[in-house]
């Protein structure tokens, strides 16, 4: 840790304060009182006045190396988490800076450096930058040199001050690049940005790819620095593609152009050949064991003519499905699809990963494909060192043929309000993989959501809670042009730069625990690429509310070790689970993927024999798992078993009829395994709770899901949806966010809010790392809300579903966070005593306290301010870098001066 050094200036700054020459102020001591020293006297505030806005009062460049690399290459442990060479854990709090942002002139780069710096991020994502704007012109396409120097030297340039400054660097080989016929590409104005998805099966295109790696990462020597990208450890990750492949074009399937469709084809039927031979054996292959056949009429392996995507919904394209035929009559074909995809892109992520290997990349790779798609997650588990995802929540949406332009629509939820599994946890485990680094590499909560500080801190503490390697903000923009809040954009946004720094801190430090207990949701071969349509997530990945929680891939047989509570996904009756602390069920009967067999259920393939009676939609009394004791629920049912039989094999059941002959399920009490055929989401998200609650004798049940109100399983976080609030209670930092207003509930063990603010975050850490009763240096900030002037969002429609706005003008400056003077103060206790009183509603403001000292920011002139544990009379001053106002005596509740000013509050 590295401690910032008091400068001459503010040395003459903290003389003139307290009446000691610069001299006297030195050799007295006073500069080691105020050891370890943050305070940023130059910190710029003002987000309507100040190009590269300060994230803080505090310098959070403590939190990162002095210079990046020097710790060696990062790589990708076995554990699953990111190491340097030294042995030391990689983690990274990170930030994008993309397309036209990356190439600025110098003095903007070092500026925008040194703020992101001092917001306390360690890693640069540098993305979207192969465009005909950046790396890769037009003009230049015939040349043998393609990338453009004069841009490259702006990357260069960016590397070489974010490794000074101790930040790392993640850089994208295909995001935005348009490859042309100069190149030797066919049809190649008809491709699209990164040739989406033909990157991933073109010979050519792969191997200009291959090409543009070599002369970017391996060619080029950046004068700066004096290495080549994979020579220098700063670099920290390489990313092969972004967003990328089949599955996440899969709604252009039947759109691909020529002739890389026939060519997709012709792959696709050499591929059946080599797996059946001839179209006799495969018509047997794609029969299912209902004698459904799934070869349409005219196909043909010996011609080549059986179809990738002959789907019905894709009319005048392919020919129409037998009369009467439905989707599930061609899992075959689709299973088979699948795996062929697989293959392809197993093929492509192997190509290129040894390619750059073999030519001295040391570091971390991944490939972004369709990180919602089960399949592709087992891919690049397989193949590639960490699986990369996005979040973004209350992402705008567009009227179809007008994207990207207004109106937008929003919904405008606190996410911590949101029932739904479209909040942070849910959406960024499904692609959380047992054994794999985990980065969010692209996250935001997007404007004009008034919940914004609410989710950063959301993102935060989870991010820890899940132990996750890296998570970085989307995006840093600096473009001169923009001078108001925007989508993604929170270079000046209060409500989401504003926090930065204390995020950084909490996940960097790590003041939260990772989760005592790792659960994960088990997927045979069979499940990862069964044709089911299940949508992701689905409601039992909000067990990462509470615990770990991973994708678990395997082939036949769940492994014994690994995580302490295993779930099958339900997916198919394939796989073995016959390890102990395990929720079996199956949704579907299939136990192959052509839905050959369903001879043996789940449970008699994890060893258990038990008889079965007809199930119903029938009303089942409970005994404490998934329901309290005692209680009645309606549940389907399909079979049930015997309770007879279960009660004879020294088994427990779960959920009894009314006849007392059938139970919903039962439970293995010596090996705790949670036996049941059949479980929707919902129903496997309380098993879950009861099991880690039953197995461990940990205080988690159902009872979460009952009153909306998770806690994690370390009792850090605890999230009441019903309040629409979280808090984060550790020993240095305590955390409130969400519906602030609901002051009863707005409060941690040691921080208490009361405030007429309806929502944002109040966060309070401790930079001696000591408790509430014992810091003597702590920072406390508060952010709310923030909109452009003008922008204007009114509601567009509403039902029982959702409710959702349009968004008609983005507004432009000022940035205002809404912040009114009012004679009912904002009131902030720490450990039972009031530390603030500030009679203002929004707004923004920061206080640190240091040695019996309080600093003052705010973004609110004339404000009124009261600190209770000083006396009636306080002396207040400006403090700036080259000099300080003379101390003034001022009556409580003092006179906040003026916005953004830094005043130094003592003892009147």
């Amino acid at each position: 840790m590295r401690t910032a050094q008091p400068t001459l200036s503010l040395l003459a700054a903290m003389a003139l304060l307290t009446g000691l020459t610069p001299a006297a102020w030195s050799q007295a001591g006073a500069a080691a009182a105020l050891e370890p020293m943050f305070v940023n006297y130059l910190a710029q505030l003002d987000y309507n006045r100040h190009e590269f806005v300060d994230a803080s009062v505090i310098d959070f460049s403590y939190l990162h190396d002095r210079e990046a690399g020097k710790r060696g290459f990062l790589f990708a442990g076995t554990d699953g988490h990111f190491y340097f060479e030294d042995g030391s854990r990689g983690k990274f709090w990170g930030l994008n800076v993309a397309k036209d942002s990356v190439f600025q002139p110098n003095d903007r780069i070092d500026k925008a450096v040194a703020a992101v710096s001092r917001a306390g991020f360690n890693l640069v994502r540098i993305h979207h930058i192969d465009g005909v704007g950046g790396l890769l012109p037009l003009e230049r396409a015939g040349d043998p040199q393609r990338i453009d120097p004069e841009k490259l030297d702006h990357l260069d340039y960016w590397v070489y001050r974010l490794k000074e400054a101790g930040i790392y660097v993640y850089l994208d080989l295909l995001d935005f690049r348009t490859f042309t016929e100069t190149e030797g590409v066919t049809n190649a104005a008809a491709l699209g940005r990164a040739a989406k998805p033909y990157a991933v099966f073109d010979n050519n295109l792969i191997e200009l790819q291959q090409q543009y790696a070599r002369r970017l990462l391996i060619e080029h020597v950046n004068p700066y620095t004096g290495l080549t990208y994979a020579q220098d450890p700063a670099v920290a990750m390489i990313e092969i593609c972004d967003e990328n492949g089949l599955y996440f074009a899969r709604k252009r399937w039947g759109d691909l152009v020529e002739p890389y469709a026939s060519q997709l084809r012709r792959q696709f039927n050499q591929w059946l050949a080599q797996r059946y031979g001839d179209t006799a054996t495969l018509v047997e292959a794609w029969t299912d064991v209902e004698g459904n056949e799934g070869l349409l009429d005219g196909e043909s392996l010996e011609e080549g003519t059986v179809w990738l995507f002959p789907e019905a919904r894709m009319p005048g394209k392919f020919p129409a499905a037998k009369a009467g035929e439905s989707q599930r009559l061609q899992r075959g074909r689709a299973a088979d699809r699948r795996l062929f995809i697989d293959s392809v892109h197993t093929e492509y992520l192997r190509r290129m990963s040894t390619y750059l290997r073999r030519r001295g990349v040391k570091v971390p790779i991944t490939a972004v494909l369709d990180f919602n798609h089960v399949a592709d997650m087992r891919t690049v588990a397989d193949q590639l060192d960490f699986i990369g995802t996005n979040f973004y929540y209350d992402h705008p949406s567009w009227r179809a043929g007008n994207e990207w332009h207004l109106p937008a629509f929003h919904e405008d939820l606190n996410p911590l309000a949101d029932t739904r599994t479209e909040t942070f946890i849910p959406r960024t485990l499904v692609s959380r993989v047992w054994g794999r680094a985990s980065v969010v590499r692209e996250w935001n909560v997007c404007w004009p959501n008034q919940h914004r500080a609410a989710g950063m801190v959301e993102a935060a503490a989870y991010s820890v809670l899940q132990d996750l390697d890296a998570v970085i903000l989307f995006t840093y923009d600096l473009l001169d042009a923009k001078h108001r809040v925007e989508f993604f954009d929170v270079r000046r946004d209060p409500t989401r730069w504003g926090l930065m720094g204390l995020c950084a801190r909490m996940f960097l430090q790590r003041d939260l625990r990772p989760a005592r207990y790792r659960t994960a949701m088990g997927f045979s071969e069979v499940d990862s690429f069964y044709p089911t349509w299940q949508p992701m997530p689905t409601e039992d990945y909000k067990l990462g509310w509470v615990s770990g929680f991973y994708t678990l891939f395997f082939d036949e047989k769940a492994p014994s070790g690994g995580p302490d509570l295993l779930m099958a996904s339900g997916r198919s009756a394939s796989g073995v689970y016959d390890r102990e602390n395990t929720v079996i069920c199956s949704n579907w009967d299939a136990e192959d993927l052509l839905d050959h067999k369903r001879d043996q259920s789940i449970e008699q393939k994890s060893g258990y024999q038990v008889a079965t009676v007809p199930g119903d939609y029938a009303y089942y009394t409970f005994g404490g798992t998934m329901f309290s004791p005692g209680h009645k629920q309606r549940v389907q049912t399909d079979p049930a078993f015997l309770v007879a039989d279960v009660e004879a094999k020294d088994l427990r059941p779960i959920g009894i009829d009314a006849a007392g002959e059938g139970c919903v399920g039962f439970r293995d009490m010596r090996r705790n395994i949670y036996v049941f055929r059949r479980l929707t989401a919902h129903q496997k998200l309380r098993v879950a709770l009861d099991a880690l609650g039953q197995i461990f004798g940990a205080p988690i049940s159902h009872d979460y899901v009952n009153a909306n109100v998770y806690r994690s399983d370390t009792g850090q976080i605890t999230r009441d949806l019903n309040a629409g609030l979280m808090t984060v209670d550790t020993p240095c930092l305590h955390a409130v966010a969400g519906a602030l207003s609901n002051s009863a509930k707005a409060k941690t063990s040691q921080l208490q809010v009361s405030t007429a603010s309806a929502t944002g975050a109040v966060i309070w850490a401790s930079l001696d790392r000591k408790s509430p009763a014992e810091s003597q240096h702590w920072v406390l900030k508060m952010a709310t809300v923030a909109a452009n002037t003008g922008q204007s969002m009114e509601l567009h429609y509403s039902n029982d579903e959702k409710t959702v706005y349009v968004l008609e003008q983005i507004g432009d400056s000022p940035i205002t966070t809404m912040a009114e003077k009012t004679s009912r103060p904002t009131v902030v206790s720490l450990g039972g005593r009031e530390v603030l009183r500030i009679y203002l509603k929004n707004g923004t403001w920061e206080l640190i306290y240091e040695q019996g000292r309080y600093y003052l920011s705010c973004d609110t002139a004339g404000v009124q301010v009261e600190l209770p544990g000083f006396g009636p009379t306080v002396s207040v001053a400006t403090v700036t870098a080259s000099a300080a106002g003379s101390p003034q005596a001022q009556q409580q509740p003092f006179t906040y001066p003026e916005a953004f000013k830094l005043v130094l509050v003592t003892r009147g």
